[in-house]
This record gives C-alpha cells, sequence and structure tokens, in this order.
C-alpha cells in the first residue's frame, strides 16, 4: 500500500522538540478503539471540533503553542490481556478491534481482509480530516467559544469556571477581529504549532498504536536514511 503520511512526519518531529523544551504543549486525545461504522462526516467533524477547542482552552491557559495529535484514522486494533473472554455462558476469542474481528460474538474469527478494510477507512478519514482544515472547519468563525455547548459538564462550578473561560476567549478572538488581526496574515508559522492563520488552518496529526506489527511494517519508509512508519504521523 502507498504510504499516506511522509512528508509530514518531520514537521511533527520538529514540533516534539519544542514539546520537550517547554516551548509547547502536547496535545493527544481520541478513542481506544476506533470503529468502522464510526467513519462518518458526523462522528470525524465532532472529535475534531472538540479536539480543536481543547487545544484553544490550552493555549489560553498555558500561553503555549499547542502540538495537536488525534488517536484517529488507524486506532482500529485493541489490546487485550486474555485470548478469550466470557460472554453469558460462552467463551469465545477476544474482541481484538475492527482491523482483526468483530464485535459479535458469532463474528470472532480473525480475518485478514480486515486489514484491507481498515486500510481504507483509516485513509477515507484522514482525507475527510484534510478536508475539513483546509476548508475553513478550524476557523473560529465555525467554532466560537460562545457556541461551544458545555451540557456534558455535570459539576455546576466546572461549568461556571469552563464559561469564565469560554466567555474570556470569547472577548479576547473579538478584540482581535476589531483591530483587524484575523485578515488572514501568517501569524503564526507551522514550526510554532500553529497553522497557515491563526485563526483559520491549523496543523493535526495523526496516531494510532502500532499492536500490528506486520500491517505497520507495509508501511514502513526511508526519509534521509532514516527508518520511518510512513503510516501515520505518530505511531505509539
Amino acid at each position: 500500500m502507498p504510504p499516506d503520511e511522509l512528508p509530514q512526519i518531520e514537521r511533527l518531529r520538529n514540533q516534539l522538540s519544542m514539546v520537550q523544551k517547554n516551548e509547547a504543549f502536547l496535545l493527544h486525545a481520541g478513542d481506544c478503539a476506533e470503529s468502522f461504522d464510526a467513519c462518518t462526516h458526523e462522528n470525524v467533524s465532532a472529535k475534531i471540533g472538540l479536539i480543536l477547542s481543547f487545544s484553544l482552552i490550552l493555549i489560553w491557559g498555558a500561553r503555549l503553542p499547542v502540538v495537536r495529535i488525534g488517536r484517529i484514522a488507524g486506532q482500529y486494533a485493541k489490546p487485550r490481556s486474555s485470548s478469550t473472554e466470557k460472554i453469558g455462558d460462552r467463551e469465545v476469542t477476544s474482541f481484538r478491534g475492527d482491523n482483526v474481528n468483530g464485535l459479535d460474538p458469532d463474528d470472532r474469527t480473525p480475518d485478514p481482509e480486515r486489514l484491507l478494510s481498515a486500510y481504507f477507512h483509516s485513509t477515507a478519514t484522514l482525507n475527510h480530516l484534510r478536508g475539513l482544515l483546509t476548508s475553513g472547519f478550524a476557523s473560529l468563525q465555525h467554532h466560537h467559544p460562545r457556541d461551544w455547548s458545555l451540557s456534558h459538564v455535570r459539576s455546576s462550578s466546572l461549568r461556571k469556571e469552563f464559561e469564565t473561560i469560554t466567555e474570556g476567549l470569547a472577548d479576547a478572538l473579538d478584540f482581535t477581529r476589531t483591530i483587524g488581526l484575523d485578515s488572514g496574515r501568517e501569524s503564526l508559522s507551522y514550526e510554532r504549532g500553529g497553522g497557515r492563520s491563526v485563526l483559520g488552518e491549523v496543523d493535526f496529526y495523526t496516531s494510532h498504536e502500532g499492536l500490528m506489527l506486520d500491517y505497520e511494517q507495509a508501511a514502513r519508509g526511508r526519509r534521509h536514511r532514516q527508518v520511518t512508519c510512513a503510516g501515520r504521523r505518530l505511531l505509539l
């Protein structure tokens, strides 16, 4: 299979070096395990929107650039401590993720064809991510802090704290628009963890756990005499 991510691996490497030097903050978020069924516009855009919101709060609080890494577009394997599990009175093969077998107890036989399906869904998700992030999805015009839903925050005191943060963010953004700082100029470089425009496009990297080594080996690549996993920007 052709590699997905080789051109951006070096950029991420540079940004992670900034994190190591306390010059940036690393935000890594996503599902424990993805499913093929969740490869939809609604699910993908909701996850990315949430991570973008998180990153803006971190930038506001830490006053540092944020390197955004999503556990997405490839997290189809699931680590298990046992090769079998009990479901009712049956002992079946453990569910190891959509790229190995099915969640249904009657679909637990490992199927190599699922690896190809995992590659397809990973690529489809990644292409959709690229489309979102290059079409203004990350613009704060679409994700303004005053529009963020806090309905999931059950604690009233914590909700009030979040409301204070989002109101401060909204006031700051309104100020930048008033004085013309959101005109699309390149005010923050990729190397600083930003994007083509701070209020427009952003860097967003993908990652997954390397639980299927034979699958990952097929995506190896070489760049400047270094072996890289070209299947994703970050392999855990």
